[in-house]
């Protein structure tokens, strides 16, 4: 069976995509004996409530024949695009096993669409062996037998070139930072017996952790067992949610009200003027701006400096993310969207992060009014300065006039 389902869909442009190993299925891969399913456990989750749950199942039984990696792959290709996955501006991955090279191999083949789109994506990878299995040497006279295909992908070997190409293509995509790409691997803990050969693990250490930083070994697990968490205590369940913590992690949009929450803490008596020009922001929607034409002169200094102290270096790539995805938002009809490139921003480390916000507006300018409203409409902090909030103000009614009579 092959198929492609929604668990549940997103409502915040993030995604969680599961994908199940080798002689397996989104369902019993997933499944432990008592009942629990993993996907299910997630979804039960408030703090992602409103990221969506994808199941990816595709043929991989027994009788395969020579329905091969590639088919698998044009599958998942296909099942993206139905419905509607690369939208999304954070896409996790969960794969045990072969699904790992299903979604590495995906990654590497699709990369300019994700490029394109300024998509960021996390690798939460299973007992996956980046560099093949003993298991699938052991398995080559059944699988030869039955013609199965997809064994031959995972041979352990140093001939098995298909594999090592992968391994390198993919290293080199992650390590190019074009986009964001982060990760955690696990790794099978207890051997699997099997007559007549002697105890191994099917996936070996060097072979399922080779990627991110700081595997984790989940105690008392075989290849099966690892992905079947028992409850939302188990061990491979609370790390998978720190990991999407870390990889979803967004600063929050506060709301800006008038007379509300925030009007009422700041009791000082500057709290009028800053009503004031919190009431203007209030009034606009990123569709008020038009798409063009370039915005030629403006002034974001301010506001650089001022986004330069209120978020660090991590949270101002999240935040890439979330401008993105509000600009995609208010072209809903359209498929290509500007984007600030992530891959074409400085190393906020090297050139510091006010230059870095600098850059961000650079970028937005050159896509229109409608994508630095963006920017403008969709980072907020409460400790933004007055100075920062006036430019703010100031800009946004300039692109105002924009949207009135189309002049630069």
């Amino acid at each position: 069976m092959m198929v492609g389902q929604w668990l549940r869909r997103s409502k915040d442009g993030t995604a969680i995509v599961f994908i199940h190993g080798i002689l397996s299925d989104g369902e019993s891969c997933w499944q432990n004996k008592n009942g629990e399913y993993w996907p299910k456990l997630l979804e039960a989750e408030k703090q992602f409530e409103e990221s969506g749950i994808y199941i990816f199942t595709y043929k991989t039984g027994l009788f395969s024949g020579t329905y091969r990696l590639g088919d698998v792959i044009d599958s998942l290709k296909e099942y993206f695009r139905l419905d509607a996955l690369l939208d999304n501006s954070q896409i996790a991955f969960v794969c045990h096993s072969m699904g790992g090279i299903v979604a590495r191999k995906f990654i590497v083949e699709r990369k300019s669409d994700f490029e394109n789109r300024n998509v960021e994506l996390g690798l939460f990878l299973i007992a996956s062996p980046s560099l093949g299995s003993n298991y699938a040497n052991w398995l080559s006279p059944l699988a030869r037998l039955f013609g199965h295909t997809q064994e031959d992908a995972l041979r352990f070997a140093q001939t098995n070139s298909w594999l090592l190409d992968l391994d390198k293509e993919f290293i080199n995509f992650k390590e190019s930072g074009d986009i964001r790409i982060e990760g955690k691997e696990l790794i099978e803990d207890n051997f699997i017996v099997f007559k007549g050969l002697i105890r191994r693990q099917v996936v070996e250490p060097f072979s399922g952790a080779r990627y991110f930083g700081e595997p984790f070994k989940v105690p008392n697990s075989d290849h099966s067992s690892i992905a079947k968490p028992e409850s939302a205590e188990s061990i491979q369940h609370r790390l998978l949610l720190s990991f999407l913590n870390g990889f979803f992690k967004r600063v929050e949009v506060i709301e800006n009200t008038i007379g509300g929450e925030s009007a009422e803490v700041d009791g000082s008596s500057g709290s009028g003027s800053n009503a004031a020009i919190e009431a203007c922001i209030d009034d606009f929607s990123v569709e008020d701006f038009p798409v063009g034409p370039i915005v030629k002169q403006y002034s974001a200094f301010n506001l650089a400096r001022s986004y330069a102290d209120c978020f660090d270096h991590f949270e101002a790539r999240a935040l890439i993310g979330k401008i993105n995805e509000a600009r995609r938002q208010a072209s809903r009809d359209k498929v290509d969207v500007g984007q600030i490139r992530k891959g074409k921003l400085p190393d906020a480390g090297i050139v510091g992060l006010e230059n870095f916000w600098l850059e961000v507006f650079e970028q937005a300018a050159l896509h229109g009014p409608r994508m630095m409203a963006s920017i403008l409409l969709s980072v907020d902090h409460p400790q933004l300065s007055d100075a920062a909030k006036m430019e703010r103000s100031e800009l946004l009614r300039r692109l105002q006039r924009i949207a009135s009579n189309g002049s630069v």
